[in-house]
């Protein structure tokens, strides 16, 4: 891989490198069959019955995962009693300042309790994804992937640990201020 320590969006090969290489070579692949071990164990469900319940009892949340594979999505299940905003915030684990360093892009959807997606929320030029949202009483279910953007062809390389943290606020009660910093001025992608 090089030094990739101070770049945005660090990623495993499946093809020719642009320096020499000019045989197909799948990096994950040799990786995980010719070193005497495999991918870890898969932390969060990847479908609905196996989901993650994160608990927004206390208005604020914390939760943390790895996107172990290519096909590894984790699937977040939020039960809502009453309605209100639902902030949420995804981060790849990095290095150091504008997530250097880190092999995960971030891409999150949410989808209501019968499996619709209501949106999905990937920043093209950043590694992190955000939803702020105003949702009703139900189940909803949010599923974080990783994903490429203008700075990667795919997400065959995509792989890592992430953070989510988040706040839902019942529509009676006002958010904490700047809990989550200005969102304004970022460029979110709305895929439908």
């Amino acid at each position: 891989m090089g030094n990739v320590a101070t770049k945005n969006l660090t990623q495993w090969n499946y093809g020719p490198t642009p320096t020499a290489c000019t045989s197909l070579q799948d990096n994950l692949s040799i990786i995980t069959t010719q070193n005497g071990f495999s991918y870890r164990p898969d932390d969060v469900g990847d479908i609905y019955t196996t989901s993650t319940s994160l608990d927004i009892s206390q208005r604020l949340f914390y939760n943390e995962g790895i996107i172990t594979t290519t096909t590894d999505k984790d699937i977040f299940r939020i039960d809502l009693l009453v309605s209100g905003k639902l902030h949420l915030h995804a981060e790849p684990y990095s290095l150091g300042i504008s997530y250097n360093g880190a092999n995960l892009d971030v891409q999150l959807v949410l989808q209501d309790s019968k499996g619709i997606t209501l949106n999905t929320y990937n920043i093209d030029d950043s590694l992190n994804a955000r939803i702020d949202t105003t949702l009703g009483e139900g189940t909803y279910y949010i599923i974080l992937d990783g994903t490429g953007n203008i700075n990667s062809v795919n997400d065959y390389g995509s792989l890592g640990s992430y953070s989510l943290t988040g706040e839902f606020v019942k529509n009676d009660i006002q958010p904490l201020p700047n809990a989550f910093g200005d969102t304004s001025g970022m460029r979110i992608k709305r895929v439908i």
